[in-house]
């Protein structure tokens, strides 16, 4: 009798561990539950003041949209008045001779910069690829990269400035066809076809512009930059109108509309009343 009541009390003594343990366990895994949910709570509340924050900035670009739309006829004539000013012509032709020689100068200095985050150059080397880049800037004859750099450090540059913009490239299409499908209101489909559509626009720019840029000043480039963004728009809209919704073509319209405002003082500027500038051709 003595013996089963032995065995009866170590039984109970096991159960009674066994118990405790599991609860032990229960509250170890909800004070982890606890600690949780405070910080999804914390997460949250951190999202809701994104969110404000999102709603605040969303209000104050549509305030600010409706007083440019009231501002903009003033702005359009005070670029008209500067473009008729710009087009007079200069009193002194030394003026123009010498702002294009600074600029000439300027993005020379820029290119050898540029190029000396890539490879390690010679003080001869700097010189003589500075001396190319103006000789190049104002439309004249310039001796090679390779000639200057030699052929392998040349084809290393080349390597790495065309795999550094088509990067480059490549993500600013993927960023402004995702603009365009959320302003547009776009299907997954749709925003597929817009990359689609702005990287062939891209790519035809690209060997348009390598064509039209050969001895180009760096005024005349300058205002060969106004003509390829108008050529891109005109492109990217036709091609956008095949994969759009009439109202999304209308959204567009009006973005495209707001867009081009920009352009508006370089493009007057630029000799907009030129017959070869209103109507820029692909070869």
């Amino acid at each position: 009798m003595k013996s089963l009541f032995q065995i009866l009390a170590v039984l109970l003594a096991v159960v009674t561990l066994s118990v405790v343990g599991q609860n032990r366990e229960l509250r170890g895994t909800l004070s982890r539950f606890a600690d949780e949910y405070q910080a999804l709570q914390s997460h949250y509340a951190q999202i809701g003041e994104q969110l404000k924050e999102v709603e605040r900035r969303v209000l104050q670009l549509k305030d600010q949209r409706e007083a440019n739309r009231e501002n903009g006829k003033g702005e359009e004539r005070a670029a008209n008045e500067t473009a008729k000013e710009e087009a007079k012509p200069l009193s002194n032709p030394a003026n123009t001779q010498s702002a294009d020689s600074e600029t000439s100068f300027s993005m020379a200095e820029f290119r050898v910069q540029a190029l000396q985050k890539l490879v390690d150059l010679s003080p001869e080397q700097t010189e003589k690829l500075r001396e190319k880049y103006e000789s190049e800037a104002r439309g004249e004859q310039a001796p090679s990269l390779d000639s200057i750099i030699g052929e392998d450090l040349a084809q290393f540059v080349k390597e790495q400035r065309k795999r550094s913009f088509e990067q480059s490239e490549r993500e600013s299409i993927e960023k402004e066809a995702y603009f365009l499908s959320r302003r547009l209101d776009m299907t997954r489909d749709q925003e597929d076809q817009t990359f689609v559509v702005l990287e062939s626009v891209e790519l035809e720019l690209k060997q348009w512009r390598e064509d039209q840029e050969k001895g180009l000043s760096p005024r005349e480039r300058m205002f060969l930059f106004v003509k390829e963004n108008r050529l891109r728009r005109q492109l990217t809209r036709e091609r956008l109108a095949a994969i759009l919704e009439s109202d999304q073509i209308e959204k567009y319209a009006q973005y495209d509309a707001q867009s081009s405002a920009a352009d508006v003082e370089l493009w007057h500027g630029g000799g907009a009343n030129d017959e070869s500038s209103e109507n820029p051709e692909l070869p």
